[in-house]
């Protein structure tokens, strides 16, 4: 073996540690008729941190809290482990994979439950709903199957059963300190971005966009790691076994222009809404159908809260969820 390879590790390997994970938390802004003690944790896809739920800097079109909280909804946008605020020194390879991020969400929700001196927040909430964009919605799979009546409802946007691995394929990925050695210094190689502002573009923008956004959005990019992207690649691993005991409220919201889980453009948009019902099928099988919901907003891509289309999709999500909360 030459110097500096590392044996791979076959089969399964416990991690443990602490871990600080943050959080950007917003109350509600004025109450309604309906008094709610509902937390929504909004949770990030790759190349991304808890800033995408407030859409940068381009105004309440774009920011899920602002609409969220205007239903009377309380909302925590988490940094995934490795994400954002929380540490880039961790193994990119063992430790920043979905079966501990899945475990730490555990934590984190059960004591948001049940007990406020363990929690930031300092309060606790009778209904958690997971709303979760891209990777953020695959996590949520692992932990809906084990953990079923952990939350309350599953938001899930920007994905779909149906994955387009050829569009997986064009990430395009590179070292992180590589692209952006000011921001990533000292960072593993393992820790990944992408390197085509194009490609990102194209792969995640379609139709209706402010301009100005996907440019903001490239520089201003997170990381991705090797063993996210290695989970997320493997069809008999943690995120492809679906959660078939789980039965509450399930509403899966995807851009119809999603090259990733819905369709290229060009193709016949009823096509993405045939995915998305049958997303249920697939995935979700003992959510009662009066449970379960899907929009494919028109005209918009994979980052479908910064389109255009962005208050149609926070209109129909909380419809929903205002039918169960």
């Amino acid at each position: 073996m030459a110097k500096g390879e590392v044996n791979p590790i076959v089969g399964t390997q416990n991690i443990s540690g602490s871990f600080v994970i943050n959080g950007i938390y917003c109350k509600p802004t004025k109450s309604v008729k309906k008094q709610r003690n509902a937390l929504q944790i909004l949770v990030h896809g790759i190349t991304y941190n808890s800033a995408m739920w407030g859409g940068y800097h381009f105004g309440d079109r774009y920011n899920w809290h602002a609409y969220a909280n205007g239903q009377g909804y309380h909302t925590l946008a988490i940094d995934r482990l490795g994400h954002g605020l929380n540490s880039k020194q961790l193994d990119p390879n063992s430790v920043i994979q979905p079966g501990l991020q899945v475990e730490i969400y555990r934590q984190l929700i059960q004591s948001i439950r049940s007990n406020t001196s363990s929690n930031s927040l300092r309060r606790k909430f009778a209904d958690i709903i997971y709303v979760g964009h891209s990777y953020g919605s695959q996590i949520a799979l692992p932990l809906a199957r084990l953990y079923p009546d952990l939350t309350s409802a599953l938001v899930l946007t920007g994905w779909s059963s149906t994955t387009n691995l050829s569009e997986v394929q064009k990430f395009n990925l590179a070292s992180a300190s590589s692209i952006y050695p000011f921001r990533f210094p000292d960072v593993s190689k393992g820790y990944l971005a992408m390197a085509n502002e194009s490609l990102r573009t194209s792969m995640f923008y379609y139709g209706g966009y402010d301009p100005a956004i996907p440019p903001f959005d490239f520089a201003n990019q997170d990381i991705v790691t090797v063993g996210e992207f290695a989970a997320n690649a493997d069809p008999g691993g943690l995120l492809a076994i679906p959660p078939s005991n789980y039965t509450k409220p399930v509403m899966v919201i995807t851009g119809v222009e999603d090259g990733v889980f819905c369709v290229q453009p060009g193709v016949d948009p009823r096509e993405c809404d045939k995915l998305l019902e049958k997303t249920k099928t697939d995935v979700f099988p003992n959510v009662p159908a009066r449970k379960y919901d899907y929009f494919a907003p028109r005209n918009t891509g994979h980052d479908l809260t910064l389109h255009y289309s962005a208050p149609e999709t926070f209109k129909r999500a909380h419809k929903f969820l205002n039918e169960h909360f």
